[in-house]
């Protein structure tokens, strides 16, 4: 619109409507393309784009055909990651990461210019923009205890049918107490009763739907870097997922500003750590 773009050249649709419910097919795509009234670019939003099978093959198709078209597609991280996706895809897309808000946006949410104020509360609750605008602090964390919950169980369990539900919740909380900590895989897996193997594969479940993030150690040599003996570190996507996973969190102050760091560190960098004598 700032660009002058008539609205009739714009479309937007949010795919969880519940009066689309019986209609989430390729049809309905097909449908929304009559909306193009002229031979003007045509902008085309698709929110939760996942909920529709083989969509991806859909644009690749109408993509390649009209060069009038542009597609905005957004759905659930997680579901967006799948090879066959990308691969239809490749070459067609830039892709975008939607992350929780940054120091400096979240001060944008906050009527005081009390810095210190602003920072105490983005270190404990965190940059999601639901949460930044919520004033009841009880409601926070039921808002962020349900963000953990859809995520845990939309983007891992569901997604992998893992049975062993109570394991990828305790393996997300064993991760939050332990941010910025180095972790061994083979400790985890003594202590929770299971397999090496597993604990990988659930981390590697939790890395792919950003709930965590793993720092190796530095160095310019990949057979150092990835060491078993080198222990990776991980840290939280949001100071606020901490807080509704980990009781002592409010009162760990240091961990609060190393994970905010980390945060802050990996928009613009890949972070890694070094231990010598002294730890960076």
């Amino acid at each position: 619109k700032e660009k002058h773009i008539s609205p009739q050249n714009i479309l937007y649709v949010n795919l969880e409507d519940y009066r689309l419910i019986d209609s989430l097919n390729l049809h309905l795509l097909g449908e929304l393309l009559k909306f193009r009234k002229n031979k003007r670019t045509f902008y085309l939003f698709l929110d939760e784009i996942q909920l529709i099978p083989k969509w991806e093959k859909w644009a690749r198709t109408f993509y390649d055909q009209n060069k009038g078209i542009k597609f905005i597609i957004s759905g659930s991280c997680a579901s967006l990651l799948d090879k066959e996706y990308s691969t239809a895809l490749t070459g067609r897309n830039v892709t975008f990461q939607i992350k929780p808000l940054s120091f400096s946006e979240f001060t944008g949410f906050k009527n005081t210019k009390d810095k210190k104020v602003i920072l105490e509360e983005y270190l404990e609750w965190g940059g999601f923009p639901e949460v930044a605008l919520e004033k009841n602090k009880s409601l926070k964390k039921k808002i962020l205890r349900q963000y953990l919950e859809d995520i845990v169980n939309k983007d891992i369990i569901n997604r992998h049918n893992i049975r062993n539900t109570r394991e990828v919740y305790l393996l997300a909380k064993y991760l939050s107490s332990n941010a910025g900590q180095k972790i061994s895989f083979n400790r985890i897996a003594k202590s929770f009763g299971l397999s090496t193997e597993t604990v990988i594969r659930f981390v590697q479940h939790l890395t792919d739907a950003y709930l965590i993030y793993e720092v190796p150690f530095h160095s310019y040599s990949v057979r150092v870097k990835y060491d078993k003996a080198k222990l990776p570190k991980f840290y939280i996507a949001d100071n606020g997922l901490i807080n509704v996973l980990e009781a002592d969190f409010s009162a760990d102050l240091g961990k609060k500003y190393e994970n905010a760091a980390y945060i802050k560190l990996s928009e613009k960098y890949g972070v890694t750590y070094w231990h010598g004598q002294k730890e960076v």
